[in-house]
């Protein structure tokens, strides 16, 4: 853990973010925009969606409020969304009323075997330590088709923990772990997926969220 990490036991993501739905909301947007994301990671999403088939089934996983689900949307994807949370549920259903949200986790999602063209994992992945994920990446393999693809946009690093204390005024803290790209390509390949394209950018000084390396990792079901 590094030098601005508190003591203690952190609360849980989804506890947190459901305390501070509204507040999230406030700050993120209902949608992915430049306002919050960068250009180059926007535009690495786009050329995923084109790579996908029309009307591609997508799931959104750690969904929070619908954003990246709302925003596949607008691209012609047929798109749903998982989120731990029930409240942040609750705001997704409220905020994109013709879209499906359900509860659940990238560990487990209420979705049939190989039914979805493609998982998005869009910074849902970052207070998941690798060991946690070595089970998520088994159910992205089990949720796609054979032939179908994840994304997963991450904080990256060589496996730092930086603790946040008082999310969004919520009273909790909350870990972020920079994942090794490497690593995550490593897990995504025991899992059966075949990675595609790792690409990083460099931080963005002074803008809070983009401080640190952002990676988006693209891979695609073998068989």
């Amino acid at each position: 853990m590094n030098a601005d990490a508190s003591h203690g036991r952190p609360a849980s993501a989804p506890d947190v973010y459901g305390r501070t739905a509204a507040t999230y909301v406030d700050f993120a947007g209902a949608t992915l925009s430049v306002a919050t994301e960068h250009e180059w990671e926007l535009g690495l999403l786009a050329e995923f969606v084109d790579g996908l088939p029309p009307g591609a089934a997508v799931v959104d996983v750690g969904c929070g409020p619908g954003r990246a689900a709302a925003w596949l949307t607008d691209r012609g994807c047929a798109a749903r969304g998982i989120e731990p949370s029930t409240v942040m549920v609750d705001r997704a259903r409220h905020l994109h009323p013709t879209l499906r949200f359900d509860v659940g986790s990238a560990q487990s999602m209420p979705v049939d075997d190989a039914s979805a063209d493609a998982v998005v994992a869009w910074y849902s992945i970052i207070h998941d330590t690798l060991d946690e994920l070595e089970p998520a990446w088994t159910e992205m393999a089990r949720v796609v088709r054979p032939g179908g693809r994840v994304l997963l946009a991450f904080q990256s690093g060589t496996g730092e923990i930086r603790r946040r204390e008082n999310v969004f005024g919520s009273g909790g803290d909350l870990d972020f772990h920079r994942h090794d790209p490497a690593l995550v390509a490593a897990g995504l390949g025991r899992a059966g997926f075949v990675v595609d394209r790792t690409a990083t950018r460099a931080p963005i000084p002074g803008r809070g969220h983009e401080e640190t390396p952002q990676t988006l990792v693209t891979a695609t079901k073998a068989g």
